[in-house]
Formats: C-alpha cells, sequence, structure tokens
C-alpha cells in the first residue's frame, strides 16, 4: 500500500521488510539499519502497549505505532512512552497521505534529535576539558569574567564534574596568614 499510494510529488522510495510476530520484529529491530519501525499492537504472540514497550527498548529508529485495537487512553500512553506516531488503521486507509508524511517527520525528528545529543555530548566533553573550579569550595571559574560561581545543576545534571585550582576566597581562607607572610616580605 505505501509504494503504490504515494502522494504526487512523493520521491522517497521505500524498501520495506514485513514480519508477523514480536519475535521475528525484535530479532529484526536489534540488527539495526532502519528508518522507521511501522508496528501494529496487535500479533500472535503479543497484544497491546506491552508490544511497543518489547521493540521500543532495542529500537534504533522512531517507532509508528498501527493500531486498530486500543483506546484513546493507550494511544497516549503509548506517545508519552516514546512513540512518535500513533495512528488508528482505519484512518490511516481514508488517508495514506497522512502515513506518509508521519513517515517522513519521524524519521526527520528522529536524526535531529540524534545531532542534538551528539552535539551536547561534545560539548560537554567541551566543557569537562575546559572548565576548573575550586578544590575546597567547588565553585567553578568563569573564563570569560574569570569570576568564580556556585556549582551549577545543570553541569552536574550532564556528569561535568569540577576540579584543580582554589579561588581567592578559598586562598585567603586556606592559606590566608602565608600568602600574607610572603606580601609582606
Amino acid at each position: 500500500i505505501l509504494r503504490d499510494a504515494q502522494p504526487e510529488g512523493w520521491t522517497i522510495s521505500y524498501n520495506i521488510k514485513h514480519v508477523d510476530t514480536l519475535h521475528k520484529a525484535q530479532k529484526l529491530i536489534s540488527n539495526g539499519g532502519w528508518d522507521v519501525i511501522l508496528l501494529d499492537l496487535e500479533l500472535p504472540d503479543s497484544h497491546g502497549i506491552e508490544t511497543f514497550r518489547a521493540c521500543f527498548g532495542i529500537a534504533k529508529a522512531p517507532i509508528i505505532v498501527m493500531t486498530g485495537s486500543v483506546d484513546m487512553e493507550t494511544m497516549q500512553q503509548i506517545i508519552r512512552e516514546g512513540a512518535y506516531r500513533c495512528f488508528e488503521k482505519t484512518t490511516i486507509i481514508k488517508s495514506l497521505s497522512w502515513l506518509h508524511y508521519a513517515i517522513l517527520s519521524s524519521v526527520e525528528a528522529y536524526r535531529l534529535r540524534a545531532q542534538v545529543e551528539r552535539l551536547q555530548e561534545t560539548l560537554l566533553q567541551e566543557l569537562r576539558n575546559l572548565i576548573t573550579a575550586c578544590s575546597n569550595c567547588h565553585r567553578w571559574r568563569n573564563a570569560a569574567s574569570n569570576e568564580y560561581m556556585m556549582p551549577d545543576a545543570l553541569l552536574e545534571k550532564y556528569g561535568v564534574f569540577l576540579s584543580h585550582g582554589i579561588c581567592p576566597d578559598c586562598s585567603q581562607l586556606l592559606y590566608g596568614d602565608l600568602i600574607n607572610s610572603v606580601t609582606e616580605e
């Protein structure tokens, strides 16, 4: 149906692999190499949201769920758990253009999300290499202003742990008498 009912001017071609059980789907999905996964929730060996959950954990591509047997609450839960789209089969059959556009938008959104994650990791690696902090009070030095700032929860959230160096306040607190005696001489 996807190949035969493409919208006018549609230039994307499909390489489709069909499987009829969850077990076969999991094997195929775990091998990777797919741009998108179209998943029916009712398979001979699995039913409902558990079918989605069994595939989502191993998928390296966006999942579009197409089903004719779940209620709106379950469809919303599937979206909350990570599906890119969730359609009733009867809706898709009436207008296949929606499915073509859902495939395209899901693939693009997944690609952009992966790109953002790669950029975040690159940025974090750079931050780990560039940021210094006071080993006593853990305030970190802003390289642009040379000021020491309070520890940032955002940095800690991404696992950026700071070390090395000492801020002027702690230097005075811990070694003030030594610094003052050197300065007086």
